[in-house]
């Protein structure tokens, strides 16, 4: 039983470590490109359709779903409101 602590507690922290991507852990806007895209705020997601984002991973999240604490630096996340316009963009 305690070696299967002492396993998970090691598996936890290396994955934590992955996830915040080493470093400082530091997070900014640049880290997915949600600098670049801060002026679509008030947009309609559909007049977006043929932006090209430069983030690895792009996330849509919509009012009401249920979204995942992991932090993930290169991931945009775009939150949009019940109309389909940009509320907010960043980065994890």
């Amino acid at each position: 039983m305690q070696r299967t602590s002492v396993l998970m507690a090691g598996l936890t922290s290396l994955l934590l470590g992955c996830s915040l991507g080493g470093g400082d852990g530091e997070i900014t806007d640049a880290s997915c490109g949600a600098d670049e895209l801060s002026g679509t705020v008030g947009e309609r997601i559909q007049d977006l359709a043929a932006a090209s984002f430069t983030a690895e991973v792009t996330r849509f999240i919509n009012p009401g779903d249920a979204v995942t604490s992991d932090i993930r630096p290169e991931r945009l996340n775009i939150v949009l409101d019940a109309e389909g316009r940009v509320v907010e963009v960043y980065c994890g």
